[in-house]
């Protein structure tokens, strides 16, 4: 794109000569040119010069230029184009006054195009959370246009109030942000994350936000999005009450002297209390549950003002009680003490007592059957993952990742995992499962398309898909 020059030095000698005459011709296929660089009456014997010529646009290829000194006594003589393509092309037929002197060759590379300094445009607030509550993350969704280098650039984004003087920040984050270089305009992506804290106050809502690229070259800023962040309010504690109590996850086998482990989940809201967690394993019936053994142990929840799931897990001693020939058992769980007491639903012939009659737990043809896409910041890609199983009742670890995959092993940035309960089988039985992975900004869409792999651990043989 910039002009190519030359700087051409000739000397031309012709003994005894008064007046004559030079021609100075350059070629170039690549430049579509062909073009009288210099046309000389010379004085005298001694010809010559050394002169700088503007030879046309670089284009973005490997350019030759040729270039050709001819000479002739007639000091009056003119060029003749058609004979010189002739004698391009041919090799002869020039004039019979006009003598070739000489040439020289010249290859040109191009430069690789400097690249403009930092530049930012258009920054742009796409989107918030809203509504929020103390203790929750407000993901603030901007946009931005860039050309210039690889750079650093602190992204900065702002809760509070705009008015007449300006904007009041109440809450703001900032992080720091890599910019991919760009010759050109590139639409750019990024998301602020601001903890929502009590300095919000619920009766003042909805806030205003903006955001801002801060560091090397200019700074932009977005318009401020005004009304457009609402904080929740705050109710008083209520009640102690508890629900939807259930087994996630259980020990198979177990073995005498051992102990099972029960992992239960359930539901609550209402003030700090302590509560009993109870299980047993046994056999259930027509007439109720014949419990063989149990265990329990006190649990301590803090307060919470809307229903939320909570975690709790139980070991239940396994004692000569509890004969292998007799298994799987069954086991249930309850929560006993303040507020209302729940029971689980029961899980049938799931623990089993080794020297039983199944075989070791064994897993095989694990693979990834289809996954979300395209996902987006703040979304979930769910994960359908299916499996073969035989052996006794047991659980197992799924785990699910999304990164890159390379030479090195699998860079993972994203996951999930969730324990399964299986039920005892003799025979190889497909086992499906869904786990959802919740897409974060450590995700880069300019990054994308990213890689999936999921994998199984715990009792028996693990598997990688």
């Amino acid at each position: 794109g910039q002009t190519l020059k030359a700087t051409v030095d000739y000397v031309a000698t012709n003994p005894g000569a008064l007046y004559w005459k030079t021609w100075l011709i350059a070629v170039s296929s690549q430049l579509n040119l062909r073009k009288m660089l210099d046309e000389t009456r010379e004085l005298g014997a001694d010809g010559g010069r050394v002169k700088t010529y503007s030879l046309g646009t670089m284009p973005t290829v490997t350019t030759a230029i040729s270039f050709f000194l001819f000479a002739s006594d007639n000091a009056s003589a003119s060029w003749n184009w058609s004979a010189f393509d002739r004698w391009l092309d041919r090799g002869y037929n020039l004039p019979a006054d006009v003598v070739y002197l000489g040439s020289d060759y010249k290859w040109v590379e191009p430069a690789a195009p400097a690249l403009p300094d930092p530049e930012f445009r258009n920054m742009t607030v796409l989107s918030v959370s809203s509504p929020v509550d103390v203790g929750d993350k407000c993901y603030v969704a901007c946009r931005w246009e860039y050309r210039g280098p690889a750079i650093s650039k602190t992204l900065y984004a702002s809760i509070g109030n705009s008015g007449l003087f300006g904007f009041d920040e109440i809450l703001s984050a900032s992080s720091e942000r890599t910019i991919l270089k760009s010759p050109s305009w590139r639409t750019m992506y990024a998301t602020a994350v601001i903890l929502i804290t009590a300095a919000l106050d619920p009766a003042d809502s909805p806030y205003d936000v903006y955001a801002k690229l801060t560091g090397v070259g200019n700074d932009p800023i977005s318009p401020t999005r005004e009304n457009i962040i609402t904080v929740i309010g705050q109710d008083p504690v209520p009640d102690a009450e508890f629900r939807n109590l259930s087994i996630t996850n259980y020990t198979s086998p177990v073995a005498p002297g051992g102990h099972c482990t029960i992992d239960v989940r359930f539901e609550y809201r209402g003030p700090a209390v302590t509560k009993t967690l109870y299980a047993a394993i046994g056999n259930s019936g027509i007439f109720g549950f014949n419990e063989i053994v149990h265990g329990s142990k006190a649990i301590s929840l803090p307060e919470t003002m809307d229903w939320g799931y909570k975690t709790a897990s139980v070991e239940v001693p396994i004692t000569a009680a509890l004969d292998p020939a007799d298994g799987p058992y069954d086991i249930y769980a309850k929560l006993t003490g303040a507020a209302n007491d729940i029971l689980s639903p029961t899980l049938n012939n799931v623990v089993t007592v080794r020297g039983g009659g199944y075989p070791d737990p064994e897993f095989q043809q694990l693979q990834v059957v289809s996954a979300t896409n395209p996902v987006q910041i703040g979304g979930t890609c769910w994960v359908k993952i299916r499996f073969q199983y035989r052996g006794p009742a047991t659980t197992k670890d799924l785990y699910t990742a999304i990164g890159n995959s390379g030479i090195f092993g699998f860079d993972e940035i994203l996951h999930a995992s969730g324990v399964m309960n299986l039920p005892a089988t003799p025979e190889w039985t497909s086992i499906t499962s869904d786990l959802a992975i919740e897409i974060t900004d450590a995700i880069d869409p300019f990054d994308s398309p990213y890689d999936l792999y999921a994998k199984l651990t715990g009792p028996g043989n693990d598997l990688v898909s």
